[in-house]
């Protein structure tokens, strides 16, 4: 399930930003749309409050969400 999807809302589209790690972050929409991949997560930021604010769509809060990430095994199952 995509994070766009996860984003279930009653009033209307939500846009995010996705921390998806250190060197990567991207603006997405339950509309479907998604900013480019970013080094720097206020880039990504600025993409998503545009799509925001040309679309009429809210933005979420916190707009800067985690996505999931692959657990770290523990010291001795590495």
């Amino acid at each position: 399930m995509s994070l766009t999807d996860q984003l279930c809302t009653v009033h209307g589209e939500m846009v995010c930003v996705a921390d998806f790690s250190r060197w990567r972050h991207q603006g997405a929409c339950t509309c479907r749309w998604r900013g480019r991949r970013r080094w720097m997560v206020s880039i990504a930021v600025l993409d998503a409050l545009g799509h925001a604010l040309s679309t009429g769509h809210t933005p979420t809060y916190p707009l800067v969400i985690p996505a999931a990430r692959r657990p770290i095994p523990p010291e001795g199952q590495r």
